[in-house]
């Protein structure tokens, strides 16, 4: 009877039976073929392309094996993250759903002889933990990714508490030398003195109501006119009935007449130019304020920014210093930040900075002592003059 022609129904139905779940022992697990009894398998290993699957397997028989076993591994492991992820099964019960897969890979083309000796190997992997009982081998999946992500959590947990601490440490050390030096005085907590026989008193600034008075008769006139003359605003008059009558005639301004009166203000203000105090001492905050300066290192700490903890060089600061045009260290690119996406960098002991806060901005020194955990250092200006205790915000690397 001739064979069934490739492509056909008959071809395929053909595939099909032959990868169907039957005898193990009559399936080849290099050629992925399923034969249906003895005489198929047998006619199967003397044709000339299982001679050839043979020939290559014996050339690197331990990569087949090797392959093989990950392939099963990682299926069987897979049903256990997701189906059984959270509970105690037997493991031939997990097994019999994995080989009801046509193409899955058979136990008898990988390391494991038999399934026990798979399951050893789970619990000394730690992947699984396994229990011997007398139905049989009992399995319980092991969470990796969530014992990763206590670990995670721990981690973070200790560096925050070490850097509360060294907060701690920072705060205690300046109380003890303000102590030292007299400023620091400690809170003294006296008990409460009362007698037993003190009486309470509960004073109001409530004003009593004043005794209606029956007036007397007035001449006929126009409602209106008397009304319009009565709501004119004086404030001599409205301050001399206030004093007479005891009451008080203030009368509230609307929303619109205060956001009005400090619009008429401003611009009164910004008319005076520098010839007053005031327009001088923004200009003298924002000098305080701004810490940027020409030529100096610093630190990218936005994280949506390109050189997020790079290290920068200031080419030039605008907006009075707010923000500045920094470059990366190798010159390949320019971006524009503001002062509070950066901080200073720190140098190790013997480099060049140079001051950006305090009455020495803008000298320049070399860094003698540093101090990590107090987030301190001693600087030596190029003067001769020696800084003491230079917080790490207040100095930056130069070249």
């Amino acid at each position: 009877m001739p064979r069934a022609e490739v492509g056909s129904q008959k071809w395929l139905a053909n595939k099909m039976k032959a990868k169907g779940l039957q005898k193990l022992k009559w399936y080849c697990q290099m050629c992925e073929k399923q034969c249906r009894d003895e005489n198929g398998f047998k006619c199967h290993r003397l044709s000339e392309g299982h001679q050839r699957m043979m020939q290559v397997f014996c050339q690197n028989a331990g990569r087949f094996m090797d392959g093989f076993s990950k392939a099963f591994e990682h299926e069987f492991m897979k049903l256990m993250r997701t189906r059984y992820c959270k509970t105690k099964i037997l493991a031939n019960a997990v097994y019999q759903e994995v080989i009801s897969d046509k193409q899955h890979v058979h136990m008898n083309a990988t390391v494991w002889v038999t399934l026990s000796e798979f399951v050893l190997y789970l619990g000394r992997s730690g992947k699984c933990k396994v229990e011997h009982t007398p139905r049989g081998w009992m399995i319980e999946y092991i969470d990796q990714d969530k014992i990763r992500r206590e670990q995670d959590a721990e981690s973070k947990r200790k560096r925050e508490i070490s850097l509360e601490q060294r907060h701690q440490r920072l705060i205690q050390k300046m109380v003890e030398e303000s102590r030292k030096r007299g400023g620091f005085q400690e809170p003294e907590y006296t008990p409460l003195m009362k007698t037993s026989d003190e009486k309470l008193r509960i004073e109001t600034n409530l004003a009593k109501p004043a005794a209606p008075t029956v007036a007397a008769p007035e001449k006929k006139g126009n409602i209106f006119k008397e009304f319009c003359k009565t709501a004119k605003p004086s404030s001599i008059s409205a301050s001399d009935e206030s004093q007479k009558s005891g009451k008080d005639t203030y009368k509230r301004k609307s929303a619109i007449e205060t956001i009005m009166e400090q619009h008429n203000f401003k611009r009164h203000m910004e008319g005076k130019g520098n010839e007053t105090q005031g327009a001088e001492a923004p200009i003298g905050a924002a000098k305080e304020q701004s810490w940027l300066m020409k030529g100096i290192y610093v630190k990218v700490i936005l994280q949506s920014h390109p050189l997020y903890k790079h290290k920068c060089r200031v080419i030039k600061t605008t907006d009075g210093g707010s923000q500045a045009l920094v470059q990366d260290i190798d010159g390949s690119s320019s971006y524009k930040v503001d002062e509070k996406h950066v901080e200073t960098v720190v140098p190790p002991a013997g480099s060049t900075v140079m001051i950006v806060r305090g009455q020495h901005r803008g000298s320049t020194g070399t860094v003698t002592e540093s101090n990590p955990a107090d987030l301190l250092a001693s600087i030596k200006l190029d003067g001769g003059k020696m800084l003491e205790n230079v917080l790490y915000d207040d100095f930056s690397k130069i070249d």
